[in-house]
């Protein structure tokens, strides 16, 4: 310590080699005298000049201010008492020859920069040359100021959300205005790759919020495959409240012009939910000089409400103006193809042991040109229940307390018109059913179950005036009854086999057979069947009687690892056959078997058969039967290591080995992978054969496999083989490069319907910020998304 005295005294006092110290500030006092608030900063410097007539501290190399959640670090700080103004500048490092700026930190926020001037009490200031992270983006300005608390305007300021101190991309803009944890406003703004100019906006918002909250809405350029240029979402998302909320926005393309969409969303949690959605476009025509306006909307709600815990209420709704609005407007696939609209409101009643369901519909289909309505459509159901009273004691049990019932009933009516040509056909009719169902399952000598059941049907019809009733030559406005029954009854039992082989790890073997057999009946009833018939309801009256017959095959495996012991399901083998007494010929059907393999690891396997047990000349051939169809699937799927690359962690993205994608393979597919070690694979095959007067054969065999060349390049391929037909079929080839802060692919189908190849470069916190480019339908495939021509 170095004190500097002058005339009046100490003036001024050097402190070198480390040094620290406090600062208390005037205690503030409130209404009734009480000191409410003191402040403290304190401070530390390898070196601290105290100015005492200047009431100024000057800290250098390595200073460092603290005030409350405020942390400045700076090669040099000045801190004046009495204007409680910090200043601070970084320094030029010459040992590492760089900069090192001078960093602010507040709670989360962090700022770096060449120079800073700071008001600790009212928390103004500049900076100048800042960066700073918010959340995941980073932003960086020529000169930062902040004027309020939680805003900041920037000059020649930038957006990215790549860390490097020189990033791959930013926007670039004159003037920003940064509002933290709500949104950035610039402009204008220009999209820079590297140090190149890209792409340029008058003016854009950047949101910064998490979660739900309100903004402008990201919007979309490009064209579609057939060159049809568009924009779309250019609108604004405003959150309400946290209860409901309201979407705007507009969509323009070349060739249907401006399509104005609003939407609103409502939730109020575990009492409603609902949405409304419409768009409106008027579209203008050229035939020759003549000009004609089409209007074509759309709208659509849905709303779903519990009134009590045993009440609730939903409904939904589509109206559109023609039946090509949506083929001609929407790039959604499941949009496009759907040609029927539905709008239905229902409530339902749940009791105990039952519940109450009315509902009205209306379904029309665009396709046909026809619709129908059920107003309304009622349905009553009981669960089972015991017949009789159940006695508290088990000893009190008596064989009718095995007898259960269900019931349920219904009403519906209905009204529908179709257009055949140019004329309108109509149908007409309500329906009242009843049906109680009786069952009452015995188990005898705790091995063998009998269920016997039996089924009773009661309907009513009433059938209005129509042009298709008249033409079915039924009576209308009249009312019909028919009355059927069915009954059946089963019995199953369960075998047990074991065997302990002690092989290996294997301890046991156990073969589980598990045969049935059941007998139906249902008598001949045609009174009024064609009611039936029209309506719909009631079922068959064809008489029938037949015995099914099943039985199941299980091998199951019990092992150790690790000391414990362990089961597993090796092996299932199921075949079925019914016989029909009804019928003169040809009694039994066709026998029905499967086998799989569910649980062997990596390996997927099943087979079904199906076999004809008559001759061609109808001669039963039990011991011999004529197999008809086959059909074999299996897979396998693991991985491997190879001793080049560079090692990663071995966790990887995507589906457990041996379990099978969508084509029929062991998914190897997902995210790209980190360990270049390892390769992934899977293969599978795939045989179908129908034998007989209409005889085919299939086999396919598929295979993928991928695997990283390096930390960031990875590569994968599919392909399917054509084993019947001695062809290739759907090749892909799929090369990802990890680019920091953007992410590219390169997908190529070298033959096939879907020919071509689809690249797309994008930022990976910013999915719109890309850049594509597709040949043929390959694009419109990855996304499930087609062309509007």
């Amino acid at each position: 310590t170095i004190p500097k005295f002058g005339d009046a005294g100490l003036r001024e006092v050097f402190v070198v080699t480390s040094a620290e110290g406090t600062y208390w500030a005037p205690g503030k006092n409130d209404s009734l005298g009480n000191v409410s608030r003191v402040d403290t900063v304190t401070y530390s410097a390898n070196r601290i000049h105290y100015k005492i007539a200047e009431k100024l501290i000057i800290m250098r190399e390595t200073a460092k201010v603290k005030q409350a959640t405020m942390v400045l670090d700076a090669d040099e700080i000045q801190y004046d008492l009495n204007s409680r103004n910090v200043y601070a500048v970084g320094h030029y490092d010459s040992t590492q020859a760089k900069y090192v700026p001078l960093v602010l930190k507040d709670k989360l926020e962090e700022m770096t920069g060449e120079q800073l001037v700071y008001n600790l009490d009212d928390k103004r200031g500049k900076i100048r040359e800042s960066r700073t992270k918010l959340d995941q983006a980073y932003y960086s300005g020529g000169l930062l100021r902040k004027e309020v608390e939680n805003e900041f305007l920037v000059r020649n300021g930038s957006y990215t959300t790549c860390e490097n101190a020189e990033p791959h991309f930013h926007f670039a803009s004159k003037s920003m205005k940064l509002v933290t944890e709500d949104k950035v406003f610039a402009r204008p703004v220009v999209l820079y790759i590297e140090s190149m100019p890209v792409f340029a906006l008058p003016y854009f918002v950047f949101s910064t919020k998490k979660g739900r909250h309100s903004g402008f809405l990201p919007f979309q350029f490009g064209n579609f495959t057939r060159g049809q240029r568009f924009v779309n979402n250019l609108g604004y998302y405003w959150a309400i409240s946290d209860y409901w909320d309201v979407k705007g926005w507009v969509d323009v393309r070349e060739s249907t012009g401006l399509t104005f969409n609003v939407g609103a969303r409502y939730a109020v949690r575990y009492a409603l939910s609902g949405a409304i959605n419409g768009s409106f476009a008027r579209e203008t025509q050229f035939v020759g000089v003549k000009r004609t306006n089409h209007q074509r909307y759309q709208f659509n709600f849905s709303h779903s409400q519990t009134l009590d815990p045993t009440l609730s209420l939903s409904g939904s709704g589509l109206i559109v103006s023609d039946k090509s609005y949506y083929t001609d407007y929407s790039t959604n696939l499941s949009e496009r193809l759907n040609l029927q609209i539905r709008s239905q409101l229902n409530i339902t009643k749940r009791f105990e042991g039952a519940s109450l369901y009315a509902a009205v519909d209306q379904t029309k289909d665009l396709d046909r040109d026809a619709h129908t309505e059920k107003l309304p459509a009622v349905r009553f159901s009981l669960s089972q229940k015991p017949m009789f009273h159940q006695p508290k004691k088990s000893a009190d049990r008596r064989w009718y307390h095995d007898i259960y019932y269900t019931y349920n009933s219904g009403f519906l009516n209905s009204a529908s018109k179709s257009m055949a040509g140019t004329v309108a056909t109509r149908k007409k009719y309500a329906a009242l059913n009843q049906q109680l169902d009786l069952r009452a399952p015995v188990k005898f000598f705790n091995a063998i179950t009998v269920s016997p059941s039996v089924s009773a049907s009661d309907n009513w019809y009433y059938l209005p005036y129509s042009d298709q009733a008249d033409s079915a030559h039924l009576q209308t406005n009249a009312v019909k009854s028919r009355q059927t029954w069915t009954s059946s009854v089963s019995l199953s039992t369960q075998l047990f086999g074991t065997v302990a082989p002690n092989i290996l790890s294997i301890v046991g073997l156990r073969h589980v057979l598990s045969p049935s057999v059941s007998l139906g009946y249902q008598p001949k009833i045609t009174r009024n069947q064609e009611y039936s018939s029209f309506t719909g309801v009631g079922g068959s009256g064809y008489e029938s009687k037949n015995v099914g017959l099943s039985v199941g095959n299980q091998l199951q495996m019990k092992y150790l690892r690790d000391g414990k012991e362990r089961k597993a399901d090796l092996l299932k083998y199921n075949f079925s056959a019914s016989y029909d007494f009804v019928r003169t010929e040809r009694r039994w059907s066709d026998l029905r078997s499967n086998l799989s393999s569910p649980n062997i690891k990596n390996l997927t396997l099943e087979m079904s058969f199906v076999h004809d047990l008559y001759a061609s000349d109808g001669r039963l051939r039990w011991w011999n039967p004529t197999l008809k169809t086959i059909s074999i699937s299996s897979g396998y799927g693991g991985s491997f290591r190879i001793p080049v690359g560079l090692a990663g962690p071995e966790k990887t993205e995507g589906t457990t080995p041996g379990t099978l994608s969508a084509t029929g393979v062991p998914s190897v597919a997902g995210a790209p992978l980190t360990d270049a070690k390892i390769v992934r694979f899977g293969i599978s095959q795939r045989y179908s054969e129908t034998r007989g007067v209409s005889s085919s054969i299939s086999h396919w065999i598929s295979f993928n496999v991928a695997f990283s060349l390096s930390r960031n390049w990875s590569i994968s391929y599919r392909q399917n083989y054509n084993i019947r037909g001695k062809e290739s079929t759907d090749k892909s080839i799929e090369i990802r490069r990890d680019l920091h802060c953007w992410e590219g692919s390169f997908t190529w189908n070298p033959e096939g319907a879907l020919e071509g190849y689809y690249f797309r470069l994008n930022v990976k916190l910013m999915p719109d910020v890309k850049l594509e480019k597709s040949e043929s339908g390959i694009r419109d495939a990855l996304f499930r998304m087609i062309p509007t021509e």
